[in-house]
């Protein structure tokens, strides 16, 4: 039931249209592509997570919503990012 519910989710069909429904002719994104802009997403979250306390706490609950998304692994990035930032602050 979990699952039916997350593939339903709104947040994955915008995930969907953002990255993967734009490109070059066909409309859609090539394999390299779509995996630099979630690499590049990632890494700017991490960077504002890092370097701007007024945000991490809309980013760490942005990450944590987008962790249902289903499509190119995204959400668990979004998980492991998440992980990664509880050891780190765990470290310091």
């Amino acid at each position: 039931m979990i699952k039916k519910m997350q593939s339903s989710a709104p947040s994955q069909a915008k995930f969907n249209e953002v990255f993967l429904d734009k490109g070059d002719d066909d409309g859609k994104l090539d394999n390299n592509e779509a995996d630099e802009y979630i690499d590049q997403f990632m890494q700017q979250a991490q960077l504002l997570v890092d370097n701007n306390d007024e945000l991490r706490d809309i980013i760490l609950s942005v990450l944590a919503i987008l962790t249902i998304i289903h499509t190119r692994d995204f959400g668990v990035k979004c998980f492991q990012s998440l992980r990664d930032l509880m050891v780190a602050e765990d470290t310091l």
